[in-house]
């Protein structure tokens, strides 16, 4: 990836990361991903099922995954 194309997706990221925010806030997650989509920056690199799928997983209950066990193998 040359660098304009590594910088262009950090700005995308970025972004979502912003939406991520505003969405925990309380704005409304399709709202959120529509304007997403709407950047063509973001819409290069994301589809709306990334987006989706992306929401879904950073905005999912953390206590989901509380309970887990890690075993060290000795």
């Amino acid at each position: 990836m040359s660098k304009t194309a590594a910088w262009a997706y950090d700005e995308a990221e970025k972004k979502i990361e912003e939406a991520l925010n505003k969405v925990r806030d309380g704005y409304e997650r399709d709202k959120a991903i529509k304007e997403l989509l709407d950047d063509p920056n973001v819409a290069n690199f994301f589809g709306e099922e990334e987006l989706d799928s992306v929401f879904s997983f950073e905005l999912q209950d953390d206590r989901m995954y509380s309970n887990i066990i890690t075993k060290e193998i000795q």
